[in-house]
């Protein structure tokens, strides 16, 4: 599976899980998590991504929330159920999304529901030698190009459109069972503060040890797994 191309994973269930990316992202960075998950696995892509990536300065939050929100209604003409699974901005989007349709369940990966970075432009230039090793392993040469447009832009849109979609939440709305993962060591979401905020809001939360921002993917990926797995037989999906 190529890391910036959608999967679509019929395990014969009547229940289906979602997935949204984060900011730049794409849905190859669940490609370990899918093989826990006891039903239907669907991803989607934000507008300005993956192989769209070319459109990105056209894309909006708005066109992002209107397109996953398409995407659920479609997901419950076929399923009795429809949980959604997001990481980083992606989780966002899933808090945002559950206050707006019906949904059965939240499962969120580093949420950026408080971040350490103010808006700021880039003052240095990114290659592919500095990103994350785990993550140049789940790309193809055609995903390299992806990432390295997206490592050319500068950073002050992600941090206006995240402080954006931060102002659009509203966590006394969610009525489902929520559950988040938040690595210790990550370095844009704050841990601390995430996890204050799960824990006033009714999110169950799960610090993850040793973690960073890429906590599905990176170094000490597998306790990552492994909370979710635990999580996953300690509730009822069905």
């Amino acid at each position: 599976m190529r890391f910036f191309s959608d999967f679509n994973i019929n395990k014969g269930s009547d229940s289906v899980m979602l997935f949204l990316h984060g900011f730049t992202g794409g849905p190859g960075a669940f490609t370990h998590l899918l093989n826990l998950v006891p039903m239907d696995c669907v991803s989607y892509t934000f507008s300005g991504h993956a192989k769209d990536y070319e459109a990105f300065h056209q894309s909006t939050k708005e066109l992002w929330l209107d397109g996953a929100l398409q995407k659920i209604e479609e997901l419950k003409q076929k399923y009795k159920k429809v949980y959604l699974c997001g990481f980083s901005m992606g989780g966002l989007i899933s808090i945002i999304l559950s206050t707006k349709t019906t949904v059965d369940g939240l499962f969120l990966f580093a949420p950026a529901v408080v971040i350490k970075q103010e808006p700021k432009h880039k003052t240095t230039k990114v290659t592919l030698k500095d990103v994350n090793p785990a993550l140049i392993e789940l790309c193809d040469e055609e995903d390299l190009k992806v990432l390295q447009y997206y490592l050319d832009e500068d950073d002050y849109r992600e941090s206006i459109e995240l402080n954006d979609l931060k102002k659009m939440v509203s966590f006394d709305k969610i009525n489902v069972p929520s559950f988040a993962f938040i690595g210790s060591e990550d370095p844009v979401v704050i841990p601390d503060k995430a996890s204050e905020i799960c824990k006033t809001k009714g999110i169950t939360y799960t610090i993850i040890p040793g973690c960073t921002h890429a906590l599905l993917y990176g170094s000490n990926f597998q306790e990552t797994l492994k909370a979710f797995q635990e999580t996953i037989q300690k509730i009822s999906l069905y």
